[in-house]
């Protein structure tokens, strides 16, 4: 049965030596059996030949075997010294988590402090088309650019400035939406950027929830995965 060992170039190299050894030796008998000159030392030198390529197979699987167990230690060494390295370096984690906390909470933060804005925008429309209402006043309040403001519709501004049409809808967009699509940007551009694209995954925190976000900041929307329908934005 072949071993490992017996695959080493030195081994197979001190195995050839041997075959050749006896090759010389059967070789030599052929020659006595044939009548040539050949003396008994002749037989006897060759003989030796054959034995001490035996043991040079022995020896060459001894020197193998140590050198192995030797790079075996040194390999079981230099994977402790990089664990020791590995295990003990968590800085440039922590600095990255650090600063994505920081970048993330004052996402969470604008977005709401937007948010409430559009409540109170959105409260105080409410209440004032009552009170376009009853007072037969609704088209002034269109005219004033005030197509919607109300917890339903969102925010609609619609007005003729300047002698263009100026028309700009905001919907509620909650601040954990913004985080779900600077997730699923950071996801994407990051494989974009490896080159993974074909087996890139879709970021499960963000398959729904960052689609309104990406729809309302379409210049912030991030990129379209190659192979998947358009993102919101593109």
């Amino acid at each position: 049965m072949t071993t490992p060992l017996d695959m080493d170039p030195a081994v197979r190299d001190a195995v050839k030596d041997l075959a050749d050894a006896e090759q010389l030796y059967e070789d030599l008998k052929a020659k006595v059996i044939d009548g040539d000159d050949v003396t008994p030392r002749d037989l006897a030198e060759h003989r030796e030949l054959i034995d001490f390529a035996e043991l040079m197979i022995d020896a060459t699987k001894k020197k193998v075997t140590q050198a192995r167990a030797e790079d075996r230690q040194r390999r079981y060494a230099e994977l402790g010294d990089e664990l020791a390295t590995f295990t003990a370096g968590t800085q440039d984690v922590e600095d990255a988590l650090t600063a994505a906390t920081a970048a993330l909470r004052h996402l969470l933060d604008v977005g709401q402090t937007r948010y409430q804005r559009m409540k109170d925008l959105a409260n105080k429309g409410a209440a004032l088309r009552q009170e376009a209402r009853d007072h037969n006043e609704e088209a002034d309040l269109k005219n004033a650019g005030v197509w919607a403001a109300d917890p339903e519709n969102g925010l609609i501004f619609r007005r003729i400035e300047d002698g263009e049409l100026t028309y700009r809808r905001r919907t509620f967009i909650r601040p954990v939406h913004l985080l779900a699509l600077a997730i699923r940007n950071a996801v994407v551009s990051h494989h974009l950027a490896q080159g993974h694209v074909a087996h890139m995954e879709w970021p499960e925190t963000s398959a729904f929830a960052g689609q309104r976000a990406a729809r309302e900041f379409p210049a912030a929307a991030g990129p379209t995965i190659p192979g998947h329908a358009e993102w919101p934005g593109q």
